[in-house]
C-alpha cells in the first residue's frame, strides 16, 4: 500500500514555523490529520485498492505530509466510494523528504494480523456483536484485516454497509437472537448470502426458537462461508452468490496486461460489488489469460 512522508512538529494544533509550505515542504500535519489520513489507507486496504507493502507505505507519507496533502487524500478515498488507488499521488512520495525521526508518529501500525484479529473478535464477542469467538478465522489475512477494520469503525454493534454485506446494521440482540443476527452478517460478509438473504435470515432469527437459532449459529460460524446455514433457518436461497473477489481477480489481471487503466480498473472492482453472479462468471471466462482491450470489461457493463 503505498510510501508517503513531510517534516516540522505540529504541537497542541499550532504549527511551528518551517521552510517551505504542503507537498515536499517542511510543515507536518496533526497528529489527528495523520491518524485520519492511516484510517483513509486502511479503507484503501480493505476495499482492495492497496496490498499490504502499499498500506505500510502509505501509512509512511502520511506520517510526512502537509495537512493540505492530507485533506486532498481522504477527501479523494471518500469521494471515490472509497476505491482508487489514484488517490495516493496527493501524498506519495512525502516520506522520502525527511529522516524517518522527524515524521509525526501517531503510535499506529498497519494492521497487523492475527493478534489484532483476535483482540478485534474478543471485543466485538463481548459487546455481543457477533458470534462468542471468530478468532478462529483470523489465520486468513483478509478476513483478519477486515475483523479489524470493522471493529474500528463500528459504533456499539452498529457496522456500516461495507461490513455487514449491504445496509448498515444494528446487532442489538443478546445470547441466542445476537448469535443468530451475527451469523446472518457474517454470512453476507464473506458473499455467501445476497442482501436479500441477510434481511431473510436476520427476520427469521427475530421468530426462530433458541434450538433452532444456536443450530443456525454453530452452523454460520463453523466455517468462512457455508450458504446450506440459511436452511437451517428455512429461508430460501434466492440464486448463486456472486464471487465478488474471482470478478475483481479479473480486473487486475486485464488491468496487468494494461487492457484497463488506472480509472478503468478503479470503476471494474467498483461495478464487482453490484453485478450479477451471472454476469461476473462471463466476465472471469472471458477474462483468462491474455488480453488486447477492453472488451471483456464492457460485456460486464453491458450486463449490469
Amino acid at each position: 500500500m503505498g510510501a508517503l512522508a513531510g517534516a516540522c512538529v505540529l504541537a497542541l494544533g499550532l504549527v511551528a514555523a518551517c521552510d517551505g509550505g504542503g507537498g515536499g515542504g517542511k510543515n507536518l500535519a496533526s497528529k489527528a490529520e495523520v491518524g485520519g489520513c492511516q484510517d483513509s489507507c486502511d479503507t484503501q486496504r480493505f476495499f482492495d485498492c492497496y496490498d499490504a507493502s502499499l498500506q505500510a507505505g502509505c501509512y509512511d507519507d502520511c506520517s510526512a505530509a502537509s495537512s493540505d496533502d492530507i485533506n486532498k487524500f481522504v477527501g479523494c478515498v471518500r469521494g471515490a466510494d472509497f476505491c482508487d488507488i489514484e488517490c495516493s499521488t496527493n501524498i506519495q512520495g512525502r516520506s522520502a523528504d525527511i529522516e524517518p525521526d522527524e515524521r509525526v508518529d501517531t503510535g499506529r501500525d498497519p494492521v497487523a494480523p492475527a493478534s489484532s484479529c483476535q483482540t478485534a473478535c474478543a471485543a466485538m464477542a463481548a459487546d455481543m456483536c457477533i458470534e462468542a469467538d471468530c478468532s478462529p478465522l483470523c489465520a486468513d489475512s483478509e478476513f483478519s484485516f477486515a475483523a479489524t477494520y470493522c471493529n474500528s469503525v463500528r459504533n456499539g454493534c452498529d457496522f456500516p454497509a461495507e461490513c455487514t454485506g449491504g445496509s448498515s446494521t444494528t446487532n442489538s440482540g443478546n445470547g441466542a437472537e445476537g448469535a443468530c443476527l451475527s451469523g446472518c452478517d457474517s454470512l453476507a460478509f464473506f458473499d455467501c448470502a445476497s442482501s436479500s438473504e441477510q434481511t431473510a435470515c436476520r427476520t427469521a432469527c427475530g421468530s426462530a426458537d433458541d434450538t433452532t437459532r444456536n443450530n443456525f449459529s454453530a452452523c454460520a460460524s463453523a466455517d468462512i462461508c457455508d450458504a446450506s446455514c440459511l436452511d437451517i433457518l428455512g429461508v430460501e436461497q434466492t440464486g448463486p452468490t456472486a464471487d465478488v473477489a474471482g470478478c475483481r481477480d479479473t480486473c487486475d489481471n486485464l488491468e496487468f496486461f494494461d487492457c484497463l487503466d488506472a480509472q478503468g480498473l478503479s470503476d471494474c472492482r467498483g461495478l464487482c460489488a453490484t453485478a450479477t453472479a451471472d454476469s461476473i462468471e462471463t466476465f472471469k471466462s472471458c477474462g483468462e489469460g491474455l488480453c488486447d482491450d477492453d472488451s471483456c470489461y464492457q460485456v460486464l457493463i453491458n450486463a449490469n
